[in-house]
């Protein structure tokens, strides 16, 4: 059993886990780099829109000099300043050209402040060959052969602005916006704006978002990077190309990258990120040995623990067979001693139970046996008293009748009925019938009331052959009257009312009297017993929780007694049975027959 143990334990257990570690490690691998690589792709596009607003801010900020109307203090603006002053004006020396220079500076200063920190310098480079600039400025003003060169680089593009970087300077951190001032109707070439950008903030953000050893640039118009980490960018072997209005990026066929990057219709910026194919596993690989070698301990260690475990489980089992055989073989007193508080202790504990309950029905089935028999003997006797009782009423009445005393023979007749009711008659019976041995009960009492006893009962037809109980309302109406009409001074009156009705799925049975009712108190007793379920030993309500427990054990939890009660008013009883409890007959068969 054992060996078999251990056989299902490898080859069910150890084998598949080892198959699905390595499953398990192949799609985690997988997975990882899937996931690494979509979360570089949702950055790539984030940092391209952060490039594509940082850079744009910069476009619009220069080109705002051509929307400014009217330069402070003066009727004119930028481009009236532009279009009529000539290269001679600089060197004339005159007041108005001054003036004019003063106010071209100061929008290029205030141009700079808007810029903030990020903005180096601002310079405005006219088509005459006049060089203007901000006062704030983070290195000597660049000559005007270098803002020439700039100028002719936008001329050349025909674009309305162009980013350059300066490769005679060291400065490798900053990029330069080229922006065209032309007039606004003629379009005529006026100069251009030269705004030195410091990429700080933008190295930042991307920095931000870089994962180790990836790289990333960000290039304009498909062009070299306009950001990026040191080296040649053409080492790289990427192609960016201009197709249908977008770049398309692509990568030779051995590149060792993973290669992502970000773009836009109609945007000239793309965003290039290169990570290492390795990088995308990185840790993975110490991981897979950390797995290996954890799953090779816990194998180990796990047939161990297998092992023990079978021998604990088989041992224990042996005995309960070899115990259950001994049992076979009828050794009734054969148990079982098995420690511990598991599954087959449990056995253990359930086969000694069943042996000993076993034996005990034995003993008993054996005893009832015997006083099956003794019953049968003894009922068969009690069916001689019941027919002597009854037959013996029968011989008084008659007698009574014969001597002329028919009230004797009446109440005779009644208890007659009365008691072969509760002798013959079945547990359930009609509405109706029930009725009919109230009535009995009522006559014998019309002779024991001293006063005037009014009897009033309804009872509607879809309810008469309702079954019900047998004797259930004859200890109510006794309770009407014992409790609540002879605590009455002589001469009594007293009304007792019966109605009987069908209430949605529910026959009712009300029986109420103008008796002297109950106290709260008392009611609440009452009330308190019935729904209990308790038997009482109360005589003035033993019967009424007799009748209660009785419909309750026949019909169900949710039918009973309901009592309300007020002093001096008079008490109310309702009874609710099912209206598909089964259904008597006529009552022919419950009929007093002399």
């Amino acid at each position: 059993m054992i060996r078999r143990l251990l056989a299902t334990y490898l080859f069910f257990i150890v084998i598949p886990l080892a198959a699905v570690t390595g499953v398990g490690y192949s799609l985690y691998k997988n997975g990882m780099e899937n996931q690494v690589a979509r979360s570089i792709d949702g950055t790539v596009k984030l940092l391209h829109k952060e490039a594509e607003d940082y850079f744009d801010n910069y476009v619009r900020l220069a080109g705002s000099v051509m929307l400014d109307e009217k330069v402070a203090g003066t009727t004119y603006s930028v481009i009236d300043i532009l279009g009529g002053r000539k290269p001679e004006d600089a060197l004339s020396g005159g007041f108005e050209a001054y003036d004019q220079a003063q106010k071209i500076q100061f929008i290029l200063n205030n141009l700079l402040n808007k810029g903030g920190g990020a903005l180096n310098t601002v310079y405005l480079y006219t088509d005459g060959g006049e060089r203007f600039y901000s006062n704030r400025t983070r290195h000597e003003p660049y000559s005007p052969d270098t803002l020439a060169e700039f100028a002719d680089r936008l001329r050349e593009s025909e674009r309305e602005w162009i980013f350059v970087q300066n490769d005679a300077s060291a400065n490798r951190e900053s990029v330069y916006l080229v922006r065209r001032i032309g007039q606004p109707f003629t379009h005529a070439y006026l100069g251009c704006i030269v705004m030195e950008i410091h990429l700080s903030e933008l190295a930042d953000t991307i920095r931000m978002g870089q994962v180790p050893e990836q790289s990333v640039y960000v290039l304009w118009n498909g062009t070299r990077p306009v950001y990026g980490p040191e080296g040649n960018w053409a080492d790289t072997g990427i192609a960016v190309e201009n197709r249908d209005g977008r770049m398309q990026v692509t990568a030779p066929e051995e590149h060792r990258y993973l290669l992502s990057s970000a773009t836009a219709a109609e945007s000239e910026w793309t965003v290039v990120s290169l990570l290492p194919q390795n990088r995308l596993s990185s840790g993975i690989d110490q991981v897979r040995n950390w797995i290996m070698a954890a799953a090779g301990l816990s194998i180990l260690l796990s047939i161990a623990i297998a092992y023990g475990m079978a021998v604990g489980i088989a041992n224990p089992v042996k005995r309960v067979r070899n115990a259950m055989r001994k049992f076979e073989a009828q050794l009734l007193s054969t148990r079982v001693t098995v420690q511990g508080r598991d599954e087959v202790a449990e056995l253990a504990v359930g086969f000694n139970h069943m042996a000993e309950r076993l034996q005990s029905l034995i003993d008993q089935v054996y005893r009832a046996e015997i006083a099956e028999k003794d019953a049968q003997l003894r009922a068969l006797q009690a069916q001689i008293h019941p027919h002597f009782l009854h037959n013996t009423l029968e011989s008084i009445r008659m007698l009574a009748e014969i001597r002329g005393a028919s009230d004797v023979g009446e109440m005779t007749r009644a208890l007659g009925v009365l008691f072969r009711a509760a002798t013959e008659y079945s547990t359930l019976i009609p509405v109706e019938v029930e009725w009919n041995l109230v009535r009995q009960y009522l006559l014998i009492q019309e002779y024991r009331f001293d006063g005037t006893l009014t009897v009033d009962a309804s009872i509607e037809p879809e309810v008469r052959n309702v079954l019900v109980p047998k004797l259930t309302l004859q200890p109510i109406v006794e309770n009407c009257i014992q409790h609540g009409l002879m605590p009455r001074r002589a001469p009594r009156e007293g009304m007792i009312r019966l109605r009987a009705y069908r209430e949605s799925e529910f026959a009712i049975v009300e029986v109420m009297d103008d008796g002297v009712g109950m106290s709260a108190e008392a009611l609440r007793e009452l009330v308190a017993r019935l729904q209990s379920d308790e038997a009482s030993d109360d005589g003035e309500s033993v019967g009424l929780t007799n009748v209660h427990r009785r419909i309750r054990l026949q019909c169900g939890r949710e039918y009973g007694l309901s009592v309300t009660s007020a002093p001096n008013v008079g008490t109310r009883i309702v009874i609710r049975l099912p209206m598909d409890k089964g259904r008597g007959g006529s009552g022919d068969e419950y009929s007093d027959r002399r």
